[in-house]
């Protein structure tokens, strides 16, 4: 029997999703395995990795970060690096001083100095910054929308204003496990520090097991569908006079 030993399948087959707990698969080419005509193909278990880290952001609105010195930037670093392994957290400035440009390169260089890298971006990029906690909930929401895939592991606010549970809608939702409220004549303390990175770690478990669900639900599919088009996909591409048998 003149058979080939080996050839590349068309790109066109079908492909399983993982679905039901069961492992993703891939074809690749391997020798004496064949399917009619000549066309090699093997079917190997391909385990599809979860994604692990998600971005996240954390938005400073510490009026008085600068006034306690290495103390709060050694709090902040605390929380920066207990947070994702891997991805780490974004700052976002929130302050009312976060269009003062001399106030601004005085921060980066504090917190370049504690190893931490500098703010990203401010929640106000022109006009007024407000100075009510309504105002300052309302700017970081805006963010957040806007920037959706920087928040995707979660997001919190640490900052000296407190957002009221029964206050507008925008201060109900960072109230709502997204803010920690920092004392200004203390600074970040130790329990901030530690609720700062509960909420972090909780927010980013939730986020990666709906992402989990989306994406089970998005894929689903019964395995005896695409062992049909499996067959299906053989039959098609076989030549004509060799879909029984390897030719002899």
């Amino acid at each position: 029997a003149n058979i080939p030993t080996s050839a590349a399948a068309p790109a066109t087959m079908p492909q399983p999703p993982t679905t039901l707990g069961l492992p993703a698969y891939r074809h690749r080419a391997a020798k004496n395995a064949f399917i009619p005509g000549g066309r090699t193909l093997l079917w190997t278990v391909d385990e599809e990795r979860a994604p692990t880290n998600l971005p996240q952001v954390i938005f400073l609105g510490l009026d008085s970060l600068l006034l306690h010195g290495v103390r709060g930037l050694a709090a902040l670093r605390r929380i920066f690096v207990s947070t994702t392994q891997g991805e780490l957290p974004t700052f976002v400035l929130s302050a009312s001083w976060q269009t003062s440009s001399r106030s601004r390169s005085i921060l980066d260089s504090e917190l370049a100095a504690e190893g931490l890298p500098r703010c990203s971006d401010r929640t106000v990029r022109s006009g007024r910054v407000g100075s009510t906690s309504r105002e300052r909930a309302e700017e970081i929401l805006r963010w957040v929308q806007a920037h959706p895939a920087l928040c995707k592991g979660g997001w919190i606010a640490l900052d000296e204003l407190i957002f009221e549970p029964d206050g507008s809608a925008a201060e109900v939702a960072l109230a709502d496990g997204h803010s920690v409220f920092v004392n200004p004549n203390t600074g970040i303390v130790p329990s901030d520090v530690a609720e700062a990175i509960a909420l972090l770690k909780s927010a980013h478990h939730k986020q990666l097991a709906n992402l989990q669900t989306a994406s089970k639900r998005r894929d689903r599919a019964s395995p005896l569908t695409w062992l049909v088009l499996l067959l299906r996909w053989k039959q098609r591409h076989a030549p004509n006079g060799s879909r029984g048998a390897c030719a002899e």
